[in-house]
């Protein structure tokens, strides 16, 4: 997917900032303009053309549009489209660059992806993008400085998570080890789905699937289901919690589920396991 170097000649002043709401949304920007918006889809998927791309912006998702290029939205489904946006005006230069071109060595800007899909970041975007658009709703003359000052906050965030995009390039599976590895650990409790961390770090099931293979030589779901075995092992053992107890802390509500899973794991039934000095790596 694209992304955008981009440099700041001026401070930003706020332009708009509202809710839209229509059915069958289609908006053709051809204007000539010095200004950029930033965009919550929160409803209704849209079909996006900008800079020679065409790409499906799900709900959940932020955006950025540099109105001083040509870009064409339109509703991909039938239904009410809603979106929340705040628009910045002011001077720029702007690059776009593909995924696999090399940033400008002389860049000293911001690095903004066009599009961040959903996630728990854009969720974060979102709401601050709520209190922006009702700050200037009550007050333009008094807010409009800490909404100028706000929406530089998101754009810091976006540049910030789009260099973790681009060092990741460059980086071995370790570095998705280790974040992958950091979220199935602080979410051992729950129900944790390869979608679930897909979302969570803005990427594809199948390429997390890959890279973590790549360095571990297992795959995601099989380190979880080791991960949730080890620590009933240690409950058990180490705390005097009955087996289906040590399944429920992990979110496995199946006992007899929970049995085979730590048969297969370990090669021990839990009683063998427990008689004897038998230790769960």
């Amino acid at each position: 997917m694209l992304y955008a170097a981009v440099s700041f000649l001026q401070l930003p002043r706020i332009g708009f900032a509202h809710h839209f709401y229509m059915e069958k949304y289609k908006q053709n920007h051809k204007k000539t303009e010095n200004s950029m918006e930033i965009v919550f889809f929160e409803e209704g998927a849209v079909n996006a053309s900008v800079y020679g791309k065409t790409v499906k912006i799900m709900p959940g998702s932020v955006a950025l549009f540099f109105r001083n290029a040509p870009f064409e939205l339109c509703s991909a489904e039938n239904g009410l489209h809603r979106h929340c946006s705040v628009q910045l005006q002011m001077d720029y230069d702007v690059k776009i660059l593909e995924d696999d071109e090399q940033l400008p060595l002389e860049h000293s800007g911001l690095l903004l992806p066009l599009i961040l899909p959903p996630c728990a970041e854009a969720e974060n975007i979102k709401k601050e993008l709520y209190t922006i658009v009702s700050n200037i709703g009550i007050s333009r003359a008094e807010y409009e400085l800490p909404a100028v000052a706000a929406a530089l906050g998101i754009l810091a965030q976006l540049d910030q998570h789009q260099r973790c995009q681009v060092d990741a390039k460059n980086l071995s599976g370790g570095f998705w080890e280790h974040r992958i590895k950091q979220y199935i650990a602080s979410h051992i409790q729950e129900e944790i789905s390869l979608e679930s961390i897909a979302r969570e770090f803005a990427r594809t099931p199948n390429y997390l699937n890959s890279v973590f293979r790549d360095a571990t030589g297992s795959t995601i779901r099989r380190y979880i289901n080791g991960e949730k075995v080890r620590i009933m092992a240690e409950l058990m053992k180490f705390r005097g919690m009955s087996f289906k107890t040590a399944c429920a802390s992990v979110a496995i509500t199946d006992a007899s589920y929970g049995y085979r899973l730590f048969k297969k794991y370990t090669g021990l039934t839990t009683r063998t396991f427990l008689s004897g000095e038998h230790h769960i790596k």
